[in-house]
Parts: structure tokens; sequence; C-alpha cells
């Protein structure tokens, strides 16, 4: 998955960003991963195939982490990438 930048940063750089996801139709996102500030790009990867999976991606600075995040539009499911289930999508932080 792939993300753009926050337009507003709350008047500090971003130092990171916090990748969440719930399995199926849950609202219960956990952390899945985290990536520096400059990383725009995640692959999730050793999800079971077949599985459906929400996503959404947090902001982290010295402020703090954003609010909400911004999730997927839709569940995906995850398929098989080079032997093992991932998953790619893009989509505006």
């Amino acid at each position: 998955m792939g993300w753009s930048p926050p337009r507003y940063d709350g008047g500090a750089p971003l130092t990171g960003y916090i990748i969440e996801m719930a399995p199926g139709n849950s609202i219960d996102f956990v952390e899945f991963a985290k990536v520096d500030g400059k990383t725009t790009e995640f692959e999730a990867k050793d999800l079971r195939e077949g599985q459906s999976y929400n996503f959404r991606v947090r902001a982290q600075n010295s402020i703090g982490i954003s609010v909400n995040g911004t999730k997927l539009p839709e569940p995906v499911t995850a398929s098989p990438s080079f032997g093992k289930p991932a998953v790619l999508w893009l989509f505006e932080v």
C-alpha cells in the first residue's frame, strides 16, 4: 500500500507512520507495523490467503499521532504474491 503525507502536520515534521489492521469487517484496529516519516509505502506480508482485512495509516510527529488516520475505502482480500499473501493499495493520509 502507499500513501501521501498529510496536508497539515500540526507544525512539526513527521517522524513516522503507524499502519493498523483489522480483520474482516471488524472496526477494532490493532497496530500492524511502523515505518519512518519518509516512507510512504508498505507491503503487508504473512497474511492469511483469502482473508479480508481493513487497513489504515496514522501519521506521527513530536506533537502526537493523528486521531483517526486514513482507512482504505473498503476491505481487501489477501492473495498470493510471490508465494506469500500480500495486500497492495494506494491512498492519501
